[in-house]
Formats: structure tokens, C-alpha cells, sequence
């Protein structure tokens, strides 16, 4: 019984010091909560000493080939020796790390698949308020549209109905013969949940709009589009001087014309 007692005694006084204490192995100066020097070569000079370095800090953030990292896992390298690599039999050549819906990666593979979609809305004559508004074409002969996938739509003047699949969306438009600042948004509605709009690309420009973007449409979705004319004397960035000359500002009716392009991609 004395024995038990007497441990439990030395417990109490040890246990500030596992409570607080910073490991540090090839190191007697631990710049985390856990250090590794590898080579044991943090007391030099050189510049890249902590490039064999494996550190903890008391965030949780993990640092590989340096001290300070900025993510939960940050790693550096000198480029001599790759970053990173996953064996999991399923690595090959061209392969490419591709996440599922829980954030678990693995190698597979992307390839551009036989389905696209051209969708290009015009109007001559649109009223932009300032506000957010849904841009459509003036009439059905303003839409032009093509596709070779199974399932899509175009529809009255202003909506283009798309199935599931993982799709690349390249996005252009203009106002023409003008200088404008602009947001434009593409918002899908799926038909599980019709007032829960999605926005699946939302560019901000000047001039002229081309974008690029990936997304993966879940189910069939109704497409449409949402554009933001901005007074440009309120709402450009750092640099300019206002009032800015040649911008066009909201509201007008001018003539303007968008248009999407989806490839539809096959990932295995």
C-alpha cells in the first residue's frame, strides 16, 4: 500500500511537467510540441536546416522540411526529392489524385468523354437594373444550342437542363460595344430541391467574360443565368482612379450575348 501511495505522490509532481512539456528528438531546443531533426543540424547556418525537419505545433499543424507551417499539413522540399507519394496499387502513370465525397483521395484517372453542350443566349435590347436579374434571350431565335448528351434541354428562353455528371463549364459573354464591370452567375436548381439555388460559376469582370470551372451536377439541374451590372466608380479595386472614364454604368439597355460550353468528363 505505501508503494501505491508514493507513486501516486510522484504523479502529482510529474504532472505539470507532461502537461507542458515539448519533445524534441535530435534537438535540445524543440520549436514545436514535437520536434524532429533528423540530421540534427538545426544549430547551423545554412539556409535549408530545416528541410529534414518534422514538426508539430500547438495548433495541431504539421510541418515536413519546415518549421512553420501555414496548413494542417504543409510540406516543402528542395525539389530534388518529391513531396508526396501514395502507394496504393492503384498508381500508375498519368494518374491523378481524385477525391470522394468524404474527402478520401485516391489515384484515378480523367479523360475528356464524347458529350458537350453549346448554349448561347442574346438579347439585343436587355435592361440591366444594377441589381441581380436573370438574363434571357429576347426570343427563341436568339437561343442557339447543340448537344450530343442523352437528357439535355433547352427550354423557353432562358433555362438549359442538364443530367448528372462531372462537367468542365467554359463561360464567355459581352456587353456589346460597351465598357462594363460586371458579375455574372450561373445558378443551378435541382429538382430534389427547387428553392435551394446553387451558384456553380460566379465570375466577376471587365470588358469581356471568359471563365473556366469544374463541377459536379449531382442530378438533373435547370440552368439559368444571373447578371450584376456594377458601377464600376464604386466597386473596382485598388489602383484606379474615379471617377473611371469609358465604364459604363447601370442602368442601361444595352445588346449583350453569353454563352457555356460544357464537356462533360469521364473520371474512373
Amino acid at each position: 500500500m505505501k508503494k501505491k501511495y508514493y507513486i501516486s505522490i510522484l504523479f502529482l509532481f510529474c504532472y505539470p511537467l507532461f502537461a507542458f512539456c515539448q519533445v524534441g528528438i535530435n534537438t535540445v531546443s524543440p520549436l514545436g510540441v514535437f520536434h524532429i531533426d533528423a540530421k540534427s543540424n538545426n544549430t547551423s547556418s545554412g539556409s535549408n536546416k530545416y528541410e529534414d525537419d518534422i514538426l508539430v505545433t500547438p495548433d495541431g499543424d504539421l510541418g515536413i522540411g519546415l518549421i512553420a507551417p501555414t496548413g494542417k499539413v504543409h510540406i516543402k522540399t528542395t525539389g530534388t526529392v518529391p513531396g508526396f507519394r501514395l502507394e496504393n496499387g492503384s498508381q500508375q502513370q498519368g494518374k491523378i489524385l481524385i477525391s470522394d465525397e468524404s474527402g478520401y483521395g485516391t489515384w484515378g484517372s480523367l479523360t475528356i468523354g464524347s458529350g458537350s453542350i453549346l448554349w448561347r443566349v442574346k438579347n439585343p435590347a436587355f435592361y440591366f437594373s444594377g441589381t441581380s436579374q436573370k438574363f434571357y434571350a429576347s426570343s427563341l431565335n436568339e437561343v442557339d444550342f447543340s448537344s450530343n448528351i442523352k437528357g439535355v434541354v433547352s427550354y423557353d428562353t432562358q433555362y438549359l437542363s442538364i443530367p448528372p455528371g462531372k462537367y468542365l463549364f467554359f463561360w464567355r459573354g459581352d456587353l456589346v460595344g460597351i465598357e462594363e464591370y460586371m458579375k455574372v452567375d450561373i445558378t443551378a436548381y435541382y429538382a430534389s430541391a427547387p428553392a435551394m439555388p446553387i451558384k456553380v460559376v460566379s465570375p466577376l469582370y471587365e470588358h469581356y467574360l471568359s471563365s473556366v470551372a469544374y463541377y459536379n451536377i449531382l442530378e438533373f439541374a435547370k440552368l439559368e443565368i444571373n447578371v450584376q451590372m456594377l458601377n464600376a466608380n464604386n466597386n473596382v479595386g485598388p489602383g484606379y482612379t474615379l471617377p473611371i472614364d469609358g465604364y459604363f454604368n447601370p442602368p442601361l439597355t444595352n445588346s449583350a450575348w453569353y454563352e457555356l460550353v460544357l464537356l462533360k468528363l469521364d473520371i474512373d
